[in-house]
């Protein structure tokens, strides 16, 4: 469990086959503790500039996996509108580049903004990858 309270399942292909289960215990009672899913994209893909082809194909993945996830209740699923890019450093402000503001440690690129973009230079590596989702 990280500083932030967080922890990463693993992905080997092995515990898919055996159907390898994650079983929590809470100490708190249920309505005191907060448990949440968040889907983020591995570190291979945390870098310090984006072209726009690479975030539309970060963004299909997110559209396509909460889609499928979905399935016939797709519709109660929440809608990816763009992605979020979260930074180690919540206090950080930036203007970029291309006229996109960094503000308090995040860059949310919606999906319009994807399609008229070219690139995207960040000043760090971002901490994460994760889709800004709507319900």
């Amino acid at each position: 469990v990280t500083p932030e309270y967080r922890f990463t399942l693993p992905t080997e292909r092995a515990l898919r086959l055996a159907d390898a289960l994650v079983v929590l215990s809470l100490t708190e009672e249920s309505n005191i503790c907060d448990i949440s899913v968040q889907l983020e994209t591995t570190s291979d893909y945390l870098k310090t500039s984006y072209t726009a082809s690479e975030l539309t194909m970060i963004y299909q993945q997110y559209t396509t996996f909460f889609d499928d996830v979905g399935g016939f209740m797709s519709f109660m699923m929440p809608k990816v509108e763009g992605i979020t890019l979260q930074f180690s450093d919540k206090t950080l402000f930036a203007e970029l580049s291309n006229g996109m503001q960094i503000n308090k440690g995040l860059l949310i690129v919606s999906a319009e903004d994807i399609a008229k973009m070219h690139e995207v230079v960040l000043p760090e590596l971002p901490l994460r990858l994760t889709a800004k989702t709507s319900k």
